[in-house]
């Protein structure tokens, strides 16, 4: 249910095809010589294997937008059917291309600016990649898109960097945002609130309980309901009786914008007042009884919060800095190479 790390969304589009990406045949056969350059951006190459990464992002892209959810259903000819004169082949090239070529001038200009990853951000990669490792099917899906481990953890860890380089710049006064204007946006568009949950799925299984375990679990969290419209203390009753696994890393409440919650959950929360309690919430995790509470300025979530208004806020300036990059950034594309690139995402049915 909560959110996830945004710069994780390249790799889960290939990493989990059939939960977060589109379901798809992808071709057995590899690509080949993905040590090749498609790419020079101020003398860094970028090969075959980087560019390959992007691509497959770019080709679930364009499906996507075409309407395409599953792949035994695109057409044999997609890739050469044409959109404003460019085969979609073409412009899933485009995108990728642009997507490499954006991302190494931010992580040279991350780089540039001494950023540095943490070590925590360092363990997280570590995990990242040694979790990914026990996944065979993942690697082998990865393998045949010409997408190896090694690259993977290279492109994770930059992302670490590139990940700081807004905040840096606004640090340093290069992109200018109005404080005033970060927190009337923080408030306008992001809620905390604390729940009690009551669940109604099996946590080994995360398979839904039978009826009658359903009905019970419903009728503990009105129970409890009833208490706190009696008076009693929302706090020590979520203490004591919620059974979200994320309490406690969370005892003072979850800070959230649309988009991040479960759409029930979000509606229920933004629907209520500063200090109002909802009645029973009903999601595919369980029974809610949500409140509603005040932004702390100073909590954690909160300045995590604020970055993400402040990113958000900064983009315009930022997308002007982009393009003064590229103007000044010495970029080579290789046609060759790009040509004989084939789609990954195909209806091997046909």
């Amino acid at each position: 249910m909560k959110k996830i790390l945004r710069f994780v969304s390249v790799i889960c589009a290939v990493a989990l095809l059939g939960g977060c990406g589109l379901v798809t045949d992808v071709e057995e056969k590899k690509q080949d010589k993905k040590s090749e350059i498609v790419a020079t951006v101020d003398e860094l190459d970028y090969n075959v294997e980087r560019f390959n990464l992007h691509f497959y992002s770019a080709q679930d892209e364009i499906l996507k937008e075409a309407g395409y959810q599953d792949a035994s259903a695109i057409p044999k000819d997609f890739w050469e059917q044409k959109v404003d004169g460019k085969t979609n082949l073409d412009r899933a090239k485009d995108k990728a291309l642009q997507t490499l070529i954006e991302d190494a001038l931010m992580y040279q200009n991350a780089l540039a600016n001494g950023i540095k990853i943490t070590s925590e951000e360092k363990s997280t990669i570590a995990n990242q990649m040694s979790y990914l490792k026990q996944d065979k099917a993942s690697l082998a899906q990865f393998d045949q898109i010409g997408i190896s481990e090694k690259e993977l953890e290279n492109y994770y860890t930059e992302m670490f960097h590139m990940q700081h380089l807004i905040p840096k710049l606004i640090e340093k006064g290069d992109i200018k945002v109005d404080e005033k204007e970060v927190l009337a946006t923080l408030n306008e568009t992001y809620v905390k609130a604390k729940h009690i949950l009551i669940s109604t799925v099996d946590t080994a299984t995360q398979q839904p309980l039978p009826d009658s375990q359903v009905a019970e679990a419903e009728k503990k969290a009105q129970q409890i309901l009833n208490r706190i419209n009696a008076g009693e203390d929302f706090d020590a009753l979520m203490k004591a009786e919620s059974e979200d696994p994320g309490l406690a890393s969370a005892p003072e409440g979850y800070v959230f914008t649309a988009g991040e919650m479960v759409p029930q959950f979000e509606e229920a929360s933004f629907a209520l007042s500063e200090g109002q309690v909802s009645g029973l919430v009903h999601t595919d995790y369980g029974i809610h009884i949500i409140k509603r509470v005040a932004l702390d300025l100073y909590g954690e979530e909160e300045a995590a919060a604020l970055e993400a208004v402040e990113n958000q806020l900064a983009m315009p300036e930022y997308e002007k800095l982009l393009k003064t990059w590229k103007s000044k950034a010495d970029i080579k594309t290789y046609d060759k190479v790009l040509d004989k690139i084939k789609p990954t995402i195909t209806n091997s049915k046909e």
